[in-house]
């Protein structure tokens, strides 16, 4: 059986204004590209001063905050499927021996 596995680290960012720009870092872990699971999330808000983008770490509650006072605060929001799909994959392949036990054990006593 060939299993394929990626990992690496994303980021996606909100554009607060065109001198401030909340970034998530995060870490996933795939399988085939399709079941993944994001994980490791980390927060900076980068600021634009000088010529220079100046970073700065921001917890989880600090990034919440700011991205909730914009509109479109929908950009750093990771989708249910790639945030736990590899988890779901691993709970229904755990799940059909059991079912498939539980079946046979009704089915012939």
């Amino acid at each position: 059986m060939l299993v394929v596995w990626t990992w690496g680290r994303q980021r996606k960012t909100l554009e607060l204004d065109p001198y401030r720009v909340l970034v998530m870092h995060y870490r996933t872990l795939a399988m085939f590209w399709i079941f993944q699971f994001a994980y490791g999330f980390q927060y900076e808000l980068m600021t634009y001063a000088e010529g220079n983008w100046i970073p700065q770490p921001l917890t989880k509650e600090q990034a919440q905050t700011i991205q909730q006072s914009v509109p479109d605060s929908s950009a750093l929001d990771i989708n249910f499927w790639w945030r736990w799909g590899f988890f779901i994959l691993v709970g229904v392949a755990l799940s059909i021996p059991v079912i498939m036990a539980i079946y046979f054990q009704v089915k012939y006593h």
